[in-house]
């Protein structure tokens, strides 16, 4: 009788430690890549410039420069997606994120496969894509936080070339 305590104990332990790492945990490198994605649908320029390195640097001083047309300075890609946030309809919208896979090099870069899908908390928006989106991303823990290196969109059509 004991016995069967005892290993009824261990399935729970078992069946909870599972549940735990397949529906809540989320790695640092997800965590951090969470943090990026949600600086970058608000515009907060500051913080998203704190957590990039590399390619993604590039993209973020693009994302945040205010340019300018015939002389007058226009809006950034920045306050313009900060403002869309901020609308009724973006403030209803979550994104939730997963990761497919998680790999580490022997240099420490990490790989992360992620699947980002949008919802409300409101009546569905007809108007809201709510296919599944999948991104590449590659990371690295510098000075104690992580930081993007780059983020790929396998779907996104190429940008134009400069000539």
């Amino acid at each position: 009788m004991r016995m069967g305590k005892l290993i009824m104990l261990a399935l729970l332990a078992g069946g909870g430690w599972f549940a735990y790492q397949k529906f809540l945990y989320k790695s640092p490198a997800l965590l951090a890549y969470s943090a990026y994605s949600e600086a970058f649908r608000y515009g907060k320029c500051d913080q998203l410039k704190a957590m990039v390195e590399e390619k993604a640097a590039a993209e973020v001083e693009e994302f945040c420069a205010t340019p300018t047309f015939m002389g007058r300075q226009m809006p950034s890609a920045a306050g313009m997606a900060n403002d869309m946030a901020n609308t009724p309809s973006g403030a209803m919208m979550r994104i939730s994120r997963t990761a497919e896979s998680e790999t580490k090099d022997s240099g420490g870069e990490v790989t992360l496969k992620v699947v980002e899908k949008a919802g409300t908390l409101g009546p569905r928006d007809p108007a809201l894509d709510t296919r599944p989106k999948r991104f590449t991303v590659r990371l690295r823990e510098s000075g104690g936080s992580w930081k993007i290196l780059e983020v790929q969109d396998p779907d996104a059509p190429p940008k134009p070339s400069e000539n």
